[in-house]
């Protein structure tokens, strides 16, 4: 059954991207409607998140956030999926990449780049920049369930004795980031602890810093050798500064 599923995605998303983009997002504004108002994905979620963001918005401000999150989560889905099958001429007409110069110059000085960046506007886009640059492109992202998915697009990011480490390291970023280090339900979910702990802050020592920061570095480390057996690149020499 996963081999069916992800032949019948494949032919059904590689279908979709021969579509008029008025009819993709045609469709994309009927898959809203049945997202936000038949399932109603994620609706208490995402309700009380925008509430917490913008305390000072009315009701009616909030569900008009609300409207324009569920046309944007819409349109992402759809433009994502079809993005992989773009032609370059395609590609490039629709995105457009300042300075891509910079990143052919560091190409040719024989130096890898990694690039982090945030969930903002649609960055899957991002997966075509290897055809305004020299580079391949290659994404960290969390594993697919489909396997088949997987082989074709994925890298292992870390051995499997540091994942728990770093899905810790993850969710603490997260925390913090978003959650002003406030434990809150989800890092209770994702790290199996006690349900009291949500509401309380935590707090990060320097010594467990310091063994992130190690375990960062040895998941780049990894990485990069990943990407040099299956891509046959080039790499780059690690070192870690003790101090």
């Amino acid at each position: 059954m996963t081999f069916l599923g992800y032949i019948f995605s494949y032919c059904f998303i590689w279908l979709l991207h021969l579509l008029p983009e008025r009819l993709l997002y045609l469709i994309s504004d009927f898959l809203y409607l049945l997202l936000r108002y038949v399932v109603r994905y994620r609706k208490k979620v995402v309700f009380d998140n925008l509430q917490k963001a913008f305390p000072e918005y009315s009701r009616s401000e909030i569900l008009d956030v609300v409207r324009k999150f569920y046309h944007h989560l819409c349109d992402l889905i759809l433009e994502s999926s079809v993005s992989h099958f773009y032609s370059e001429a395609r590609a490039l007409k629709r995105i457009t990449y300042r300075n891509p110069e910079l990143l052919n110059e560091i190409y040719s000085s024989g130096k890898q780049v990694m690039a982090v960046t945030g969930h903002y506007g649609n960055w899957e886009y991002l997966s075509t920049l290897g055809m305004a640059s020299n580079y391949p492109v290659v994404a960290i992202y969390k594993p697919l369930k489909n396997k088949y998915f997987d082989d074709r697009f994925g890298i292992q990011l870390a051995k499997e004795n540091d994942l728990h480490n770093l899905v810790i390291a993850i969710e603490v970023r997260n925390l913090a980031v978003h959650n002003r280090s406030i434990i809150n339900q989800r890092y209770v979910n994702r790290l199996k602890i006690s349900y009291e702990k949500i509401g309380t802050k935590r707090i990060i020592d320097h010594d467990e810093l310091l063994e992130l920061s190690s375990l960062l570095f040895r998941c780049v480390k990894s990485l990069d050798e990943e990407v040099k057996t299956k891509f046959g690149l080039k790499g780059i020499r690690f070192r870690m500064n003790d101090n």
